[in-house]
């Protein structure tokens, strides 16, 4: 099982998305959606580890990001969900699975709100519902940040993260020096402030599941959030993976392909 990097050139935004694809079954295809300051290749171990049956993935680097266009203005998040919104539409795509973390996330509550009746089921790791407040300040150091050398953001990553081992940071560092900066101007400008996650009074039929970080201070899916995705999502399943933080998947691979394919198997036909 291999992944092919094939670019997707969108007509409705004028966006070209680079993707890797899993080949596999078109009938529930799988659309995977990192966050913030990442790639697509957040999802490569689950989809490698035969991750959903077989059917075909795309992991996609969001618009200003990792290999993906990165136009000068439009980061909010009506613009990630545009982008896949017409990737859905104009390849006809119907019985979706999305696959969000994080900025994915909200960007798949967004499409499911906007495409109701085209997506199949929805897995949210570590939704950041409610948003936060404190982050912005943390989106404009980084924009600094990413300015300076290459080994200087590879220290301040280690220091700001102790827990990071020089492999880690190198290729954090990487990622977010790929990032556009006008990405993370626009996150220090409160994100939510462009769309409303979840969208009131629009009912999301999908089953979701959501896998949430294990450690409560590392954890962006907050003490409101199942109330708010209980009010638009009547089939919601949530999960905890012990001993994570935001990146759940990144740290505790096995475990989340595991309750990811227990719950798909679940959500199947009878």
């Amino acid at each position: 099982m291999s992944l092919e990097n094939t670019p997707v050139t969108l007509a409705a935004t004028g966006i070209t998305l680079s993707a890797e694809v899993r080949p596999g079954d078109d009938d529930s295809p799988v659309i995977c959606l990192h966050g913030i300051w990442d790639d697509g290749k957040y999802f490569a171990e689950l989809a490698l580890q035969g991750a959903f049956d077989g059917q075909q993935m795309y992991l996609f680097d969001l618009r200003g990001h990792g290999e993906s266009d990165k136009p000068e203005a439009g980061y909010g998040l009506n613009n990630y969900t545009d982008d896949i919104v017409a990737f859905i539409t104009e390849r006809r795509l119907d019985n979706v699975v999305l696959v969000g973390h994080s900025l994915g996330a909200l960007t798949s509550l967004l499409v499911a709100a906007e495409l109701p009746d085209r997506i199949r089921a929805i897995v949210l790791e570590d939704p950041p519902i409610p948003p936060r407040s404190g982050n912005a300040e943390t989106f404009a150091t980084l924009v600094d940040l990413k300015q300076k050398s290459f080994e200087t953001v590879v220290d301040e990553l280690r220091a700001w993260r102790p827990f990071m081992t020089q492999e880690q940071a190198e290729r954090s560092a990487r990622r977010l020096q790929q990032t556009a900066d006008a990405v993370l101007a626009e996150a220090s400008q409160d994100l939510s402030a462009t769309a409303t996650v979840p969208v009131p009074g629009v009912t999301i039929p999908a089953p979701t599941l959501v896998i949430q970080a294990g450690n409560e201070d590392e954890r962006a899916f907050g003490s409101d959030g199942p109330g708010l995705l209980g009010a638009v999502i009547p089939n919601l399943t949530i999960e905890t993976i012990p001993e994570t933080s935001h990146n759940v998947l990144r740290e505790k691979p096995d475990q989340y392909r595991e309750l990811v394919q227990e719950w798909w198997s679940s959500v199947q036909p009878a």
